[in-house]
C-alpha cells in the first residue's frame, strides 16, 4: 500500500487542489501527512502544524463544549432558548426550543434570519441551520460571562493540549503566508489564493482553524466519550436518510461524520467506533473537486482501517 504522504500527492496532483492534510487513528496509533503548497503563487510548503479551516466540522467542537457545560452543571439539554435571552425579541413558536434541539438542528429556526420569522416546524423535523450553532455559542458565552474563544480555550484547548483557533485572518512574513489560505477553483483549473473566512458571529458554527495533528488528538478524545460515539443525548432522522446527534455528528450506520467548507476550503472528519478508529482530511480548496479527492482519501483510509488495521499504521509510523 503507497505511503499516506505519496497517496496524497497522487490525489492532489489528479485534483490540482494546492494542499490536501490528512491523519487516521487506530487503537490509538497515528499517521498523519501533508502535501502542497499554502499558496498558488508562492512556494512555501505546507506542514503537520499548519492550521486549516474546518468549516462545519467545527459544530462537533462546540457541542463538546455544550456537554462541558451540561457536565458541569451549569446547563440541562432541556433548557428553553427563551430563559437565556428574556428581553429579545422572539417569535412565541421558537420560545420553548430546547438546547438539544438546537444541537441536532430541529428547532425550527431558518437558516440566519432571525428569531422573529415565522414558525414552520410543528412537527420537530430536522432542518439544517448555522443559526442554532451561532446561538449555542452565545448561550455558553452567557452562563459563563465568558467569550466564546475563551471558552473555547479553557474547555478544549487545555484539556486535550491542542490549539484550536477563531482567528479568520492568516498572517503572512515577508509575503509569505503562515498558513493556509483558501483557494477558489474554476471548472478549467484557474485557482485563485482567497484570505478570508464567514463572520466572528459565525466562530460557533463552523470557523475554526487547527492542525490535523492536533484535530486527531480530538478525534481520539471523541472515540473514548460513549455520549459521542454511543448514546448522545438526542439523535433525530435528518434531511438525508440519515441521523444527526446531539454531539455534532452525522450518523450514518455505525459511523459519524460531518463535513465543513465555507467556498475556499473544505474538511470532514469521520468517526469508525466499531473499529475504534477515526480520520481527517483537509484541503484548502473549496471546489466539487476538493469534494471528490476527499472521498477518495475517504476511501483509501477506512481500507487501512478495515483491511491492513494495525501493520500498515505501525509500519507508517516508523
Amino acid at each position: 500500500m503507497q505511503n499516506l504522504e505519496n497517496y496524497l500527492e497522487t490525489i492532489r496532483t489528479q485534483y490540482h487542489l494546492p494542499a490536501l492534510a490528512a491523519a487516521l487513528t487506530c487503537n490509538n496509533h497515528v499517521i498523519s501527512a501533508v502535501c502542497g503548497v499554502r499558496k498558488i503563487g508562492h512556494s512555501a510548503s505546507v506542514t503537520l502544524n499548519d492550521k486549516f479551516r474546518f468549516g462545519s466540522v467545527s459544530k462537533s467542537v462546540t457541542a463538546t463544549l455544550i456537554q462541558k457545560l451540561v457536565d458541569g452543571g451549569k446547563l440541562n439539554f432541556e433548557d428553553k432558548l427563551f430563559s437565556f435571552f428574556p428581553n429579545l425579541s422572539i417569535n412565541k413558536n421558537y420560545q420553548d426550543v430546547t438546547l438539544a434541539q438546537l444541537l441536532t438542528h430541529t428547532s425550527g429556526l431558518p437558516t440566519e434570519d432571525g428569531l422573529n420569522t415565522p414558525y414552520d416546524n410543528k412537527s420537530n423535523q430536522f432542518y439544517y441551520s448555522n443559526l442554532n450553532y451561532i446561538l449555542l455559542g452565545q448561550i455558553a458565552s452567557f452562563v459563563t460571562n465568558k467569550s466564546f474563544e475563551q471558552l473555547i480555550h479553557i474547555y478544549i484547548n487545555q484539556p486535550f493540549n491542542i490549539e484550536i483557533i477563531c482567528d479568520p485572518w492568516v498572517d503572512e512574513i515577508d509575503g509569505i503566508p503562515n498558513d493556509p489560505w483558501g483557494h477558489t477553483h474554476s471548472d478549467t483549473h484557474i485557482i485563485t489564493p482567497v484570505n478570508m473566512d464567514n463572520p466572528d458571529i459565525h466562530i460557533p458554527a463552523g470557523r475554526m482553524r487547527a492542525s490535523i495533528v492536533d484535530w486527531i488528538k480530538l478525534l481520539q478524545f471523541f472515540l473514548s466519550q460513549k455520549n459521542i460515539v454511543e448514546t448522545p443525548y438526542l439523535i433525530v432522522p435528518d434531511d438525508r436518510g440519515q441521523e444527526y446527534t446531539s454531539a455534532g455528528f452525522i450518523r450514518m450506520g455505525s459511523e459519524l461524520l460531518h463535513d465543513g467548507g465555507n467556498g475556499f476550503h473544505y474538511a470532514r472528519h469521520v468517526i469508525l467506533p466499531q473499529q475504534n478508529s477515526a480520520l481527517v482530511i483537509a484541503t484548502n480548496d473549496g471546489s466539487s473537486y476538493a469534494l471528490e479527492a476527499m472521498n477518495k482519501i475517504e476511501l483509501y483510509l477506512v481500507n487501512i482501517v478495515m483491511q491492513h488495521t494495525l501493520e500498515t499504521i505501525l509500519t507508517q509510523s516508523k
